[in-house]
């Protein structure tokens, strides 16, 4: 098979070993880790059919938001770079390792140390004219993102008011196997006495913390859902409070906030 030509050429820095770093990512752990494997197999073939001498590989693999700054990889990254002991940063494309002003920021950092960055996906080399290829990639993965938040969300909220989108239950309701509205759950007839003596409890000015010793004492399971098999002051408030108990369901209370600073995301109270 012939070499197909590319301007530059692949230029190892000692004139025999090319020093190449693939950078794979997968996304959540419902991904299949198998991808890595495969993205590495995707930039391994790119450059044996561009590059016909001997490559030396260090694989940066791992699995996380490209939106978080603080993964490991990032820094290993940073610090491979830094050496300037390598040739070449290959990827699928540019998010699979950073995105926003970080992805073209690292890219400046293999510019800086003649370590050529190629994004085949994204038609980004820099041992080209890069710039707006990456801040165009850039726009168009947090514009995706962006995107399909949205439509998820829009999504879930059409199913809450149809009745839809049940998943776990607190203590005194059964969700029977496979129900899917809220119409589909039942009352535990066990339970009403135990809520009749909880509230009166408190009605008499009883704490949180007296209501979860006395549902300990009692061996009141706290439900399916629960990780603790104690109540605590926390739980016992926190369903008290709970509309559920009225038949009235709610979802959004919280949303979730990017820090652009870290890239992790910050719950916090939605707007009324």
């Amino acid at each position: 098979m012939s070499m197909i030509y590319l301007d530059p050429q692949l230029t190892p820095k000692d004139g025999r070993t090319l020093q190449a770093i693939a950078i794979t990512r997968i996304s959540t752990v419902h991904q299949d880790p198998r991808s890595n494997e495969d993205q590495l197999a995707l930039v391994q073939q790119w450059v044996a059919d561009r590059f016909d001498g001997p490559v030396e590989w260090t694989q940066i693999s791992g699995q996380g938001s490209g939106e978080n700054l603080n993964r490991q990889e990032v820094l290993d990254a940073e610090n491979l770079v830094a050496s300037g002991q390598f040739d070449l940063v290959i990827l699928e494309d540019l998010s699979r390792h950073l995105r926003r002003a970080h992805a073209t920021i690292f890219c400046e950092s293999c510019e800086d140390t003649n370590t050529r960055l190629i994004a085949i996906n994204d038609n980004i080399d820099t041992a080209k004219d890069w710039q707006l290829s990456a801040f165009f990639a850039s726009i168009k993965a947090e514009q995706y993102n962006r995107d399909t938040s949205k439509r998820i969300k829009r999504s879930l909220r059409h199913r809450f008011t149809q009745g839809g989108i049940v998943q776990t239950v607190i203590f005194g309701y059964v969700k029977p196997t496979g129900a899917r509205s809220d119409s589909d759950l039942q009352k535990d007839p066990e339970a009403e006495p135990i809520y009749d003596e909880w509230f009166r409890r408190l009605e008499e000015g009883q704490s949180f913390s007296e209501i979860a010793d006395w549902l300990n004492e009692q061996q009141v399971p706290t439900g399916r859902y629960f990780p603790s098999k104690r109540w605590t002051c926390k739980m016992v408030g926190r369903i008290t409070r709970n509309p559920i108990l009225k038949g009235v369901r709610e979802r959004n209370r919280k949303v979730s906030r990017r820090q652009n600073s870290s890239g992790k995301y910050r719950s916090e109270n939605a707007d009324p």
